[in-house]
């Protein structure tokens, strides 16, 4: 690197060029030289190139301050006032290296400053101020790269939700096709196929086409919940009805598995004031997830009542497999789960959970889940008091 280019970042970028004083320059020449410029802090003192000491411009004016400070110094050369052992870096080392060297080697580095080489030739004075402008500029650069880094994170972000909303668009029409005609043809609505095979063929495309649609589906939520598309259309309705048609909802994936459903709803609970078809799919993914993951002769139940708060408690508990405590956030997070692709024995994609997360907090509630590997999961989420259409004793049950 030529001499007094500096790279930024390296020590070279501090440097002050502050002629350095020769070993034999008589201390009253360097007392004249401070009066005279009273912004320098510190000057190298050095032997042809090479730097020997450091005069701090505050600590030799002490020294000669003495009532016997110039009789005693004035003739004598400033090798014999300065700072024998001042901290000497290479341009070359990096100056977050210099900062550290200097908190945790030489701190007084930070008020007398310190001498900056080449090659062990004498460059320049550095100074706590220089760290602190390099700090400041370093500091504001940061900022910018962030905010630039953000605003890409967002652009990104916000060309992959339009994305999985137009794709999921596309892929519903399709979907819905092959869904209806598979349907027709599972249940022979004109007439008899003429071969079992075939009708259970057909079965199995509905059920894999309705799977597929209510995966495309959960991801349309997702990018208008992203996008700040989705509207709540909300209405005062009876929480009774509404859990009674979730658990129907689920009641043939129950039997299914051999898993039985449970309602521990109380029978005192107000209206509530929001979202039902919202709410409801919130209800039936939770529901499915506990069936889900429930082995046979298992429980899932749900239990609905007003805490003392006076939010509506819904939880849904069963016996199944249990999550561990610290894959809990990642289960909440968008595609998150818990085992990989070849070792996952359920289906889905991750989005069932921050999706029902996503819809309870637009209604201004939380979602928590509690959980012990091999013990069962509890998810428990909250209407606020505000959308409880009337009050209601509190009850305290526990899930």
């Amino acid at each position: 690197m030529p001499r007094n280019l500096a790279a930024p970042g390296d020590a070279g970028s501090l440097a002050l060029n502050i002629a350095p004083f020769t070993k034999e320059l008589p201390c009253e020449e360097v007392c004249a030289f401070f009066s005279k410029n009273p912004d320098i802090i510190s000057v190298a003192v050095v032997d042809g190139e090479k730097p020997i000491g450091l005069v701090n411009r505050d600590t030799f004016l002490l020294l000669f301050s003495n009532k016997f400070g110039h009789a005693l110094f004035d003739k004598k050369p400033i090798a014999q006032a300065m700072d024998p052992n001042p901290f000497i870096v290479d341009r070359a080392c990096s100056i977050a290296h210099v900062g550290a060297l200097i908190l945790n080697e030489n701190p007084n580095a930070l008020l007398k400053g310190f001498i900056i080489t080449e090659e062990n030739r004498y460059l320049g004075v550095g100074t706590a101020l220089g760290l602190l402008r390099y700090s400041v500029t370093r500091g504001k650069m940061r900022e910018k790269e962030l905010e630039t880094a953000r605003h890409e994170a967002v652009r990104a972000n916000d060309t992959k939700t339009q994305f999985l909303a137009n794709m999921s668009h596309e892929l519903r029409t399709p979907l819905n096709a092959i869904i209806g005609f598979s349907e027709i043809m599972a249940t022979e609505l004109f007439g008899p196929i003429g071969n079992n095979q075939y009708k259970e063929y057909a079965g199995d495309i509905l059920h894999s086409g309705t799977h597929l649609l209510s995966l495309v589906n959960d991801v349309l939520d997702v990018a208008q919940i992203e996008s700040g598309q989705m509207k709540l259309r909300e209405q005062d309705c009876d929480i009774h009805e509404l859990i009674g048609h979730c658990l129907a909802q689920v009641n043939t994936q129950a039997r299914n598995a051999g898993v039985s459903l449970i309602d521990r709803t109380s029978s005192n609970l107000p209206e509530i004031y929001v979202d039902d078809r919202k709410i409801s799919q919130v209800l039936i993914n939770l529901l499915s997830n506990a069936i889900k993951f429930t082995p046979q002769e298992g429980k899932v139940s749900i239990l609905a009542c007003i805490a003392h708060s006076g939010e509506l408690r819904i939880t849904v508990a069963d016996t199944g497999i249990g999550i561990d405590q610290k894959d809990i956030p990642m289960i909440l997070q968008k595609f998150g789960q818990v085992e990989n692709s070849l070792q996952r024995k359920f289906d889905g994609v991750g989005l069932g959970l921050p999706l029902a997360k996503s819809l309870i907090e637009m209604h201004g509630g939380s979602l928590h889940i509690k959980s012990r590997l091999g013990k069962g999961t509890a998810v428990c989420f909250t209407v606020p008091a505000t959308r409880i259409a009337s009050p209601a004793r509190p009850l305290l049950i526990s899930a």
